[in-house]
């Protein structure tokens, strides 16, 4: 069996030329002392000191890449593709440590320079919408969208953000003027969660419950907070005891869901139906064995059940999981068993996945 983990970068700010790689936090460190080894070789390379900012802001150390960027901006003979370039960067430092005008600034210093960097757009529309200043986001984004049409689906979440935060202040109508504003721009997990909100102010408790469940069954990737808010909604109104029935419907429904699984085992074990709870785990687990709180919780009953041969097979499993990591190059998928400074095979370099296979 092959997991492959999943990916730790920011979405919005790739770490290598503009090409996504999937450092885990180990991994983070080597890509560090090879640009830092490269610099040492041609100090004068802005490109590599931008990037190298970049793996820092990775890693969340704020200030050193937000130094490494700014000290840039004092170089002679900077071109103005590389001022935009740095001017981005800086904007996404402050951006992802959430600090000052999360790097409005710097995102309209460099659209000063170049009015379509989408890079920089980008970041614009994330910080303005992370300050709250969804008109102006909107702005931003409808700019971006002129150049990338396929981000026009961003708009429908910009909107459910509106919907949600009338909701919040309790004005209804405004709620569903933004909810049936974001329909414009199709569904998803976040337009359903909106509806599922106003259904709640409406006191459309039933139809909520409905909205919930076949969310849990439509978007399975997604189906952790959707249980939990049935639970709660339930609870709520007194009918708690309807959690499982709804829960089995939802298996019916999607069978190979890890968190429904998880949920029933949670159930059963709550109710004392041990030998239930035992099997859920593991279909959850055998499902979805990567997800840290399923694996934590199923480890923690089976401890609890003094389940020998199971906690053998686990500890079997974080063994192999240890011993039998790779490296795959992207572009020709040669494997590496250490992180190289290039591909020895097509001469690609930082652009591999890590994957682990499991053994028996």
């Amino acid at each position: 069996m092959t997991v492959h983990l999943p990916a730790h970068f920011q979405p919005f700010s790739p770490v290598v030329a503009n090409q996504q790689i999937h450092p885990t936090l180990h991994l983070l460190d080597q890509y560090i002392e090879l640009f830092s080894a490269r610099l040492k070789q041609n100090s004068e390379s802005v490109e590599d000191y931008i990037e190298l900012g970049n793996l820092f802001r990775q890693k969340g150390k704020y200030r050193k890449a937000f130094q490494l960027h700014r000290n840039l901006l004092a170089r002679e003979k900077l071109t103005k593709e590389q001022k935009c370039k740095i001017f981005s960067e800086l904007g996404y430092d402050y951006l992802y440590s959430k600090t000052k005008d999360c790097g409005q600034t710097y995102f309209e210093n460099a659209l000063d320079l170049d009015k379509k960097n989408t890079y920089a757009l980008e970041g614009l529309y994330q910080s303005l919408r992370l300050q709250g200043k969804h008109e102006k986001a909107i702005d931003a984004l409808t700019k971006l969208i002129k150049l990338e049409p396929h981000k026009k689906r961003e708009l429908g979440i910009i909107y459910n953000e509106l919907a949600l935060i009338a909701a919040h202040d309790r004005d209804l109508s405004l709620a569903k003027k933004w909810h049936k504003k974001a329909a414009e721009y199709g569904e998803n997990p976040f337009y359903h969660l909106t509806k599922i909100q106003i259904y709640m102010m409406e006191k459309e408790h039933e139809q909520a419950i409905q909205a919930l469940s076949n969310m849990i069954v439509k978007y399975p990737k997604y189906a952790h907070f959707p249980i939990q808010k049935l639970q709660d909604l339930l609870f709520e109104i007194g009918q708690y005891s309807r959690y499982f029935q709804i829960l089995h419907s939802c298996e019916q429904r999607s069978s190979n869901n890890p968190f429904v699984m998880h949920a029933l085992a949670k159930y059963y074990e709550k109710t004392h139906q041990n030998d239930k709870a035992k099997i859920y785990y593991h279909k959850a687990m055998d499902l979805y064995p990567e997800h840290i709180q399923i694996f934590k919780d199923g480890c923690t009953f089976l401890e609890k059940q003094k389940d020998a041969t199971t906690l053998a097979s686990i500890q079997q499993f974080l063994q192999s999981l240890t011993q039998n990591r790779k490296l795959i190059c992207h572009s020709c998928e040669n494997e590496f068993d250490y992180v190289p400074s290039d591909c020895t095979i097509c001469h690609g370099w930082n652009l591999f996945d890590i994957e682990y296979t499991l053994r028996s």
